[in-house]
């Protein structure tokens, strides 16, 4: 790995624990190109086969190709190191709320690796496969499948002490790395806005978090929210376009605000026009 920055080494030094080095920035997205995309995929006379669309199937293939156009941003700061990943894997929450084959969980994790290598309409049928198995009781990542009977069985005093040994494993700099390569985790994709769609009287701005690093460093977070009216200036006129509100956290020490101004205004400009990423049928693969 190329040698640091004497800047990137100053930053790790003095964000590192208990200081908070995580930054949240809201922006919000003209979304009417991308719908009208999706509008095309979806439609039943285009003669497309495979799964339906949806917008965080397109958020999240398209976080996968961002990724790849700015690798400073693929990785994760374990202590005073930057670990950089040659793929993206995206890890997104379930819901399994209603679902009663998921039993008491409330909440299930999907990790999708190798995003960036995925046409749009792979990341469709993975997206769908394992969040059905999640919903069915089937726990698609071996960690989670294999710890929940353990937490389910522990009195809690034994719960606490093994995460407490976990989290002092992921400290580790001998045993990290078997963890860590366990769940190697580009970024998080999750959609915190969608419980606030059609807010009587309001409407959602954004949000901001802090995200744990007692047990795996997370660099960098999406959070969206579902699409909403919004007012933009199209041509120099005032126009009333869908939205979509877009919450983006990142570890300072990874890289600064001009980066993350050139990653959003990047993305911002992949979903002006997605069938030049994904093709027209989303069956385009990334460039070799």
């Amino acid at each position: 790995m190329s040698r640091l920055s004497p800047v990137r080494r100053f930053a790790l030094w003095l964000f590192s624990e208990p200081a908070i080095a995580h930054v949240s920035t809201n922006i919000l997205i003209d979304f009417a190109a991308a719908q009208a995309y999706l509008a095309r995929l979806n439609d039943p006379a285009s003669g497309r086969e495979g799964p339906r669309i949806s917008v965080q199937h397109l958020f999240t293939a398209t976080v996968g190709r961002l990724l790849r156009e700015f690798p400073i941003a693929n990785g994760r700061v374990v202590g005073r190191r930057i670990e950089r990943f040659d793929r993206v894997n995206i890890a997104a929450p379930v819901d399994l709320l209603d679902h009663d084959a998921a039993g008491p969980m409330e909440l299930g994790m999907m990790i999708l690796e190798g995003v960036d290598r995925m046409t749009l309409v792979e990341v469709a049928e993975r997206t769908r496969r394992v969040v059905h198995a999640e919903r069915g009781g089937r726990p698609s990542h071996p960690l989670v499948r294999l710890g929940l009977p353990i937490a389910e069985r522990l009195p809690a005093p034994v719960f606490d002490a093994f995460l407490d040994a976990t989290g002092w494993i992921a400290q580790s700099r001998l045993l990290a790395p078997l963890l860590r390569d366990f769940l190697q985790v580009s970024t998080i994709v999750s959609n915190p806005g969608a419980a606030f769609r059609e807010i009587e009287g309001g409407r959602f701005l954004g949000g901001a978090m802090v995200p744990p690093t007692r047990l795996i460093p997370i660099g960098t977070i999406f959070g969206v929210s579902a699409l909403q009216p919004e007012l933009f200036v199209v041509d120099g006129a005032p126009a009333v376009r869908p939205g979509l509100p877009l919450i983006f956290i990142f570890d300072h020490r990874l890289f600064d605000g001009v980066i993350c101004s050139r990653i959003l205004k990047r993305l911002a400009q992949m979903l002006q026009d997605p069938a030049v990423l994904f093709g027209e049928d989303g069956r385009l693969p990334p460039p070799a």
